[in-house]
């Protein structure tokens, strides 16, 4: 996706759609220089490992 360009605002950084895949860029037209990275969620978080029992000996 080409990058986007328009005032970078909290208002208009609030209303960027997320992209289903990938990543893209979005930059101040005022600002030289800033921009904002808008990238994919990922809503995976591993489980935690199981504790081990205390009577295993890790050697």
């Amino acid at each position: 996706m080409a990058d986007v360009r328009l005032l970078l605002t909290d208002k208009e950084i609030a209303r960027l759609p997320t992209p289903r895949k990938g990543w893209y860029l979005a930059r101040d037209t005022e600002l030289k220089g800033f921009f904002v990275v808008e990238a994919e969620t990922n809503l995976y978080r591993p489980r935690r490992p199981e504790r081990l029992p205390r009577n295993i000996l890790l050697r």
